[in-house]
């Protein structure tokens, strides 16, 4: 599970590092947030980079682990829900379903980690 998270959210991560101004463009209608997405790929890099380090540590920890990745995804999306209820706006109609889309995979993630942590 955390593998697939970690391919997930590099998926997502080195499209808005490597083209942040058209992922801007696409989904918030200009380019003046580019440096915004760079920042989130980066962060998502970090994320990439502590779900693989986790999936080396020992099976004994790993509830551990688990249950704070499944807190860090619920957070994304609650977060996610909150920007696209309070600024709907700031989206272009692509950006909204993007958003959407990715909060709903998230939490699928979310949901399956915190069931494999309590399942431990």
């Amino acid at each position: 599970m955390l593998a697939s998270n970690a391919a997930f959210s590099g998926a997502c991560a080195l499209p808005m590092i490597l083209a942040s101004s058209d992922i801007a463009q696409a989904l918030l209608g200009n380019d003046d947030w580019s440096a915004i997405v760079t920042f989130v790929g980066v962060a998502l890099l970090g994320y990439v980079a502590v779900l693989l380090f986790a999936r080396s540590q020992p099976t004994a920890k790993m509830r551990r682990w688990l249950l704070g990745f499944s807190a860090a995804d619920a957070l994304w999306v609650v977060g996610t829900v909150v920007v696209l209820v309070m600024l709907p706006a700031a989206f272009t109609p692509a950006g909204l379903v993007t958003a959407a889309l990715i909060a709903v995979i998230v939490g699928w993630f979310g949901m399956n980690q915190l069931r494999l942590g309590l399942a431990r």
